[in-house]
């Protein structure tokens, strides 16, 4: 009983820890990501295993993991914008033409 007891506690202890890591690594991402000021032509980017794109304009890389549309296609030359404090960020194709918006 003392030993079922033990690796109860010891379970509940792991999943609150669990929990409150991946509470903060996703606000720390979310904080982050607000503070993004991006204003300019896409000079390189890369896609991870999971199909997240990390963007590279006027050298500095971004990465964009939460609520990115996997189906847009990012191309060299696209112009990304996005004011800091908020969400909303815009992909224009070279002509000008809006790619992706997001809004959340």
């Amino acid at each position: 009983m003392k030993k079922e007891m033990v690796y109860l506690i010891f379970f509940i202890v792991s999943c609150v820890f669990l929990c409150s890591y991946l509470a903060f690594q996703y606000y720390d991402y979310q904080r982050e990501y607000l503070n993004y000021e991006i204003n300019g032509t896409i000079e390189s980017f890369y896609v991870d295993s999971k199909k997240y794109p990390t963007v590279k304009v006027k050298g500095k890389d971004y990465s964009f993991v939460y609520g990115w549309n996997r189906d847009i296609k990012i191309q060299i030359g696209d112009s990304i914008h996005k004011n800091a404090g908020t969400r909303q960020l815009e992909l224009f194709d070279e002509k000008g033409n809006l790619k992706f918006h997001m809004s959340k």
